[in-house]
Formats: structure tokens, sequence, C-alpha cells
């Protein structure tokens, strides 16, 4: 188990969708239900999907041994292969990700505000950048793995003999708490994260960053520490649900804590050339406010 996450006993979807995560819960992991039997915990997963209208994304389940993984792996490939998957050995632990609408909006809009900004920084930085999208990482010698929502990174200078790690990890989460997110941004030598976390009345955003240092040792039991926090909060009309979709408009949510800076070295593992027009990555308050009014317009 590592020092910033610990398992506590399980509690119910209901009631993690529709309450505020406290802030002393950030390195809490709390399973929403035990493992007994792969039919049964899709079954709850097709259900809760269904009954929750894009306020659902994902299960904590505890007690999973390898073996327990290797079952869910197989029936995930076979019933639903868009799920995402990320099992921590150690603790015995899987986080099963459903890509609701809203979920799947927050990621792709972040990932476009990325895009965008090393195109725009030109050939030699776009051609030295590589996507891989939700791509399986697997620590070397154990069972532990993961899928991440959206990651990138350089396509060289950032491996060891069998992988290309990315620097960029980004998580996304509706239903799932910021410590089920902060867990699943932690690959072995993750330069950056961001972690959107969207509740019925805010989102917060969290950049965290693994030092230089640590990042040499790509070890899964590494954390990355939290550089910033923005959060934004709806100040329309409350509850924002009684809104209708199409007028949760992005001037009706204010951000603090803007704009959420990637440092251009800890993306590229090298120095920016401000002579060709290298530089850090900048997401505006504006480009956050954009990113809650359309996740929350995939609401029902």
């Amino acid at each position: 188990m590592t020092p910033a996450t610990r398992i506590m006993p399980s509690r119910s979807v209901s009631k993690k969708t529709t309450e505020e995560p406290e802030e002393d819960d950030i390195h809490v992991l709390v399973p929403d239900t035990t493992f007994s039997r792969t039919w049964a915990l899709f079954q709850r997963l097709e259900r809760d999907a269904a009954a929750n209208n894009g306020r659902f994304d994902g299960l904590v389940v505890g007690n999973v041994s390898p073996a327990d993984f290797r079952r869910i792996e197989m029936a995930r490939d076979r019933r639903h292969p868009k799920y995402r998957l990320f099992f921590l050995e150690d603790i015995a632990c899987a986080i099963i990700t459903v890509p609701s609408k809203p979920h799947e909006i927050g990621q792709n809009r972040l990932s476009a505000f990325v895009d965008r900004a090393v195109y725009r920084m030109g050939e030699g930085v776009d051609d030295s950048w590589v996507a891989v999208a939700s791509t399986k990482f697997q620590p070397t010698g154990g069972a532990s793995s993961g899928e991440g929502d959206s990651a990138a990174g350089p396509r060289r200078g950032n491996s060891d003999d069998t992988t290309e790690w990315p620097t960029l990890v980004l998580e996304v989460g509706v239903s799932q708490s910021m410590a089920c997110l902060r867990t699943k941004s932690r690959p072995e030598s993750a330069g950056q994260t961001i972690r959107p976390g969207a509740t019925t009345t805010r989102a917060v955003a969290r950049r965290a960053v693994l030092e230089p240092a640590c990042q040499q040792q790509r070890r899964a039991v590494l954390e990355p520490a939290c550089q910033q926090q923005m959060v934004i909060s709806w100040t329309g009309p409350a509850p924002i649900l009684q809104t209708p979709r199409h007028d949760r408009a992005a001037g009706l949510f204010a951000v603090t804590g803007a704009p959420l800076i990637l440092g251009f070295e800890e993306l590229f593992l090298r120095p920016p050339v401000q002579a060709h027009g290298e530089h850090d990555i900048i997401i505006s308050a504006s480009n956050l406010q954009d990113l809650a009014s359309r996740m929350w317009e995939g609401v029902l």
C-alpha cells in the first residue's frame, strides 16, 4: 500500500454521486463494492450506468486478486470493450471506468486543448509528441496495470527497455472520487496529470507533477505532488440539474486558481527553445468554463 492511498470500508454509489467530496478524502480510496462474481459485477455496472443518466462513470472494487482481475478483464473484453480497467495488486483493488457522455466530453476536450497548443508550436514540437489514448501500462514484474482516460508524451526519451512512459495523463471523473482519480493518474513516470472531478455543484481540476528525480526511478509507488488546484463552481440557479441542459452556459461557471499551466520541460523532457516559439501550455479560465459547461450539458 502506498503512503498516499488507503482503503476504507465500501460505500454506496448514491452517496458518492450526490455529495461533495471532502478535501480530507483526496487520499482515501473507498471501495464501492467487494468482488464476488464477475457476472454480478457487470450487472451492477450496467444497472448503475443506465439508472444515473450520465452521473455515473465507474466503481472501485475491493477484494480483487490477480486471478479475479484476469477474469474481469476477459469479461470486459467480451461484453464492454470500452470500459477502462485499473488494477492495484498491492491493495487487491480494481477501478472500473464506465465512460459516460460527460466523462468522454471532459477527457476529449482536455486532450483537444493540449493537442491544439502542441500543433501551434510547429512541426518540430508536433512531430516529437505522441498521443497514446487509453493504452494499457503495466510495470515490469507485477500484476498491477492501468488504462488511463487519455495519455501522451514525447516519442522518445522517457522509456525503459520495454515501455515509452507518458508524461501527461488526463483523468476525468463524474461520480468517481478524487482519491480514485489520483490513484489512476500515478503511472511509473508521469510528469503531469490533470484531474477534473464533477459533483452536483462544482468541478475541481488538479495538476500534479512527479519530481524529475522521481521520474528516473519509474516505480508505480511514487505519488505526484499537487502543484495547482482550480475550482469551477456553478453560479446559476440551484440546483443545476433544474436548469435546462443547453442553458448551462460557460459564463455561469466561476473559476478560481486558473490558468492551468503545463510546463513544456515536464511534458517534453527538455527545456523550451523560445526562439522557436516553444513555451508552456496554458489552459485559461475561459477554457475551464467551457469544459464545465460542455460536461454539464451531458448530464441529464
